[in-house]
């Protein structure tokens, strides 16, 4: 499928282009994984390009359920690493007086994969925040660009 590139006319926005199909043009934009964008399709724009400068960042971070999945993926790895300790040892798996340990394992679980989302939140912000001013950049250079190919 052939990509169509419309250059500004008379000057006109000197926004960042990105070619895209002709026949992708009236689907909307997906979100990126770490965040969702407004509305914008491609109609908003001229047809056959895609003007970086309309995208609105929504959310710096994951939706709550993501943390809450990973807390109990931990949770529940917490107490399979119990089970296993207590399988490798050839003890009971339900003695009463080692129960208390499970909670203990699985907390500890927990507070791992809560650690982690932190770790995951703090990444994803610095990798937005470093996208945008590479964004930002290029639409310099850009800019920078065409007044100089006007100039000539």
């Amino acid at each position: 499928m052939p990509l169509h590139v419309t250059p500004p006319l008379n000057g006109g926005s000197s926004n960042l282009i990105i070619p895209i199909p002709i026949a992708q043009a009236s689907r909307p934009i997906p979100a990126l994984k770490t965040g969702q964008f407004s509305n914008t399709t491609r109609e908003d724009a001229n047809p056959r390009t895609l003007d970086l400068s309309s995208f609105q960042h929504r959310s710096k971070s994951p939706t709550p359920s993501i943390m809450v999945h990973r807390v109990a993926f931990w949770s529940c790895f917490g107490l399979a690493v119990r089970f296993w300790q207590v399988g490798i040892e050839m003890r009971p798996f339900f003695n009463r007086s080692s129960l208390w340990a499970y909670p203990v394992y699985a907390l500890g679980g927990a507070s791992f994969g809560h650690w982690l989302q932190g770790v995951d939140d703090r990444q994803t912000e610095m990798l937005g925040e470093r996208k945008r001013a590479l964004l930002e950049k290029r639409a310099r250079k850009a800019q920078r660009d065409a007044e100089r190919g006007q100039e000539a």
